[in-house]
Order: C-alpha cells, then sequence, then structure tokens
C-alpha cells in the first residue's frame, strides 16, 4: 500500500520536504521488512528515485528550490500571482487554472502504484493556496475516487498571528474539508512551537518547527510489521463527527536509549499538560475517544509500561472499553533511536483552537471586515455562514462527546 502525498502552498510544501528528507534518511540506515521504499517513491528503471507526491503552488519560489540528487520531485504544479492570502481566490480562481494538471498527475501515480495508493495532503489553514486551492483539489479527490482513504495534515495558524484573515479562511477550509475527508491531523502553530528542542527555543524558526511536524508524521507513516498504517489509523477517525487526530512523537535522539519505555511514556504525556488549562477556560471536561500507540525499537514494551498513555483519560462511553488503547510495535529502529514512542489521539484537546479560530472570525464576521475581499470572488454572506453553522456544531460536539 502507497501513499501519494500532495503539498500545497509555502507551509505544506516545506513540510513536505522535511518529510520526504527524514524519510529517505530513515530508510537508508535500514529498509523494513518489506520494499518500504515502494510506499514513498517511484524506482526508475535506472535506478533513480523519485518522491510519491505532487508539489502545487501558485508561487514558484518554494517548488524551484525541491532539487535532489538522491530522489526528485518530479510532479510540480504552479500558477500565477500567487493567491492574495484569500481563501476564495484561491478555491474558486487559481484552482481552475491548476485542477485539470493536477489531477492527471493523480491518475498518472495512481496507476503506477496499481491503483492501491492513499491520499495524504499537506497545507495550511490560515493562507490562500494552502487553504483554497487545497479545499477544491480534495473535494474533487472525493468526487473522483469516492472509495480512497483521504487524509489530510493542517496545519492552525499561530493564535496571534499576522495575517488578518487567517481566522476567516481556517473557518472557510476547515468546514469544506471536514465532509470530503476520512482524517485529518490537526497541528497547531503554538504547541509545535512549544515542542521545539529546548537548546533552540530562542531563535526558532518555521524550520524548526517543520522537522517536529515532518518526525511526528515519518513516525507514524513509516511501516509496521504485519499493518497497513492507513486502516491502523482509520480506527481513529471512523465516526463521522470525530475526524480530528493529534500526533506526539518521542526525540529521535539518544535520550531515551537507555531508558526503559515507562520513562518515555511518561516523559511523553508530561508535554501535553499546557491543554488541560485550555480545556478549563471552556467550562468542559477532557474526554477521549480513542488512543493509539506505536513503538519503535528493538526491544517491545510490556503492557504496563504503556499505562500513562491511558491512565487518567476520561474515555467516552460509546466506544467498548477493550478498543479504547490501539498498539502496535515495530522491531526496526527509526532514524537510528534505541527506542521512539508515538501517541495519536482522538479527543477534544482541539476544541480550544476550533474555538478561538471561530471567535476571532466571527468578530471579524460581525463587523463585517474584509468580508469584500471574499464577495468579490464568489464567497458571499451566506457561504460565510454555513460555514460557521458546520465549524459551531463540530466544536459543540468535541465539548459535549
Amino acid at each position: 500500500m502507497s501513499l501519494l502525498t500532495i503539498h500545497y502552498g509555502q507551509c505544506g510544501n516545506q513540510i513536505g520536504d522535511v518529510l520526504f528528507s527524514t524519510v529517505f534518511e530513515d530508510l537508508k540506515r535500514q529498509p523494513y521488512h518489506y520494499n518500504s521504499y515502494n510506499k514513498w517513491f517511484n524506482i526508475c528503471p535506472n535506478g533513480k528515485l523519485e518522491a510519491r507526491s505532487i508539489l502545487i503552488d501558485t508561487e514558484t519560489k518554494v517548488v524551484d528550490s525541491r532539487k535532489r540528487t538522491q530522489y526528485d520531485f518530479k510532479n510540480i504544479i504552479t500558477g500565477h500571482g500567487g493567491s492574495a492570502n484569500n481563501w476564495a481566490f484561491g478555491y474558486n480562481f487559481q484552482s481552475k487554472m491548476m485542477i485539470n494538471s493536477i489531477l492527471e498527475k493523480v491518475r498518472v501515480e495512481i496507476e503506477k502504484s496499481d491503483y492501491s495508493v492513499r491520499f495524504l495532503n499537506i497545507l495550511s489553514s490560515s493562507g490562500g493556496t494552502g487553504s483554497g486551492v487545497g479545499s477544491k483539489v480534495i473535494e474533487k479527490l472525493r468526487s473522483a475516487h469516492p472509495n480512497k482513504t483521504i487524509m489530510n495534515v493542517i496545519v492552525l495558524p499561530y493564535m496571534n498571528g499576522e495575517l488578518v484573515t487567517q481566522h476567516y479562511n481556517s473557518v472557510l477550509s476547515l468546514a469544506k474539508l471536514h465532509g470530503v475527508s476520512d482524517m485529518s491531523i490537526i497541528f497547531e502553530n503554538d504547541l509545535v512551537h512549544d515542542l521545539c528542542p529546548t537548546k533552540i527555543r530562542e531563535n526558532i524558526n518555521f524550520l524548526d518547527m517543520n522537522k517536529v511536524i515532518a518526525l511526528q508524521l515519518a513516525s507514524t507513516f513509516q511501516p509496521i510489521t504485519a499493518i497497513n498504517n492507513a486502516v491502523f489509523l482509520s480506527r481513529l477517525s471512523s465516526h463521522p463527527v470525530f475526524k480530528y487526530v493529534h500526533l506526539r512523537t518521542s526525540s529521535s535522539d539518544s535520550e531515551y536509549s537507555n531508558q526503559p519505555w515507562k520513562n518515555v511514556s511518561n516523559s511523553l504525556m508530561k508535554g501535553l499538560t499546557k491543554w488541560k488549562t485550555y480545556a478549563n477556560s471552556l467550562n468542559m471536561k477532557k474526554k477521549t475517544i480513542i488512543v493509539a500507540a506505536i513503538t519503535r525499537g528493538t526491544n517491545e514494551p510490556r503492557s504496563d509500561e504503556l499505562d500513562t498513555l491511558q491512565s487518567n483519560r476520561n474515555f467516552v462511553s460509546w466506544i467498548p472499553a477493550n478498543e479504547h488503547f490501539i498498539h502496535n510495535h515495530e522491531t526496526r529502529r527509526f532514524c537510528g533511536s534505541d527506542k521512539t514512542l508515538t501517541v495519536i489521539s482522538n479527543d477534544n484537546s482541539v476544541c480550544y483552537s476550533l474555538n478561538s479560530i471561530l471567535e476571532d472570525a466571527w468578530r471579524l464576521f460581525s463587523k463585517k471586515a474584509y468580508l469584500h475581499h471574499y464577495e468579490k470572488h464568489g464567497v458571499d454572506k451566506n457561504e460565510f455562514l454555513g460555514a460557521f453553522q458546520m465549524m459551531e456544531n463540530i466544536l459543540a460536539s468535541y465539548i459535549h462527546m
């Protein structure tokens, strides 16, 4: 089973570049139990590797720099003039100039993979290309491939970002994507910033943050013995409303090499306490639907060594107790680390970000601020109200689940 990754805009392409670099370096150390290169790369007759991906942007400055000596990004599609940081312009106009080329590239890649491909879209919700063009393309993918799994990696903006319309774009893109996707992996910039290593905390840039995101994605999607990652992940978002999951991965360096798995688990969970404060601010109880763990390393942990991942969690009652927690182990080391733990959780910690985005967007909307920029590109008041209603319903479902 292969992945076709589709990278949108500056954010999506920068994360995708670091993701493939991480995967490639990991594969060079030691192949997995099958020809794992085929999951991420097309292998040409001359042995050259081509990334199984499509790079999409309305500007060329980011995608033009994707030059590799050991593997190539062959599928690059660019528009002209940028997307003006406007969801409506990206969705209704820029996408029209690119959609046929994109769908043709998708068709070719699916044929190369014997039709067994799953989609992994990487985008930011706040700009114009990732959110607008991305929403249109993913909508078309669902229409053209109704039975294929569509997963998204969505980066939410800083709560106090620099783009005044970022929350408009986020509401419109999240609303559009929810109905056409099977699962969305959410990364909040504020949280990712806090996850960057302490030694670089004073000078964190987007490359540092992209490395954190790429590490978590690679540790999730690299092969696991005797199981399909996408099928495994689908269990976390099987409910038609609750499709948002979070990732957290232990460091890939050697700090955990001589530590028992329980210490790795405890250390990982300590980093999530920040979100308890956010939950309290919404006067809600922290609830969890399902938690999954992927451990990688020579020694498989005992079940009691991962108890921290389940303890002190308030699981929903409508999932059987024996299905609240899933664990899979891969004996191969990841990125040279003796022990790597990745935790994937579907819970209501996403509420704080969704609530902040909705409040800020509604504050602008109630004053009719910047609406004319969207109206002139085909998005009127009613479309905004529909997006607000959908996202408020999703937020309410997570708060009261």
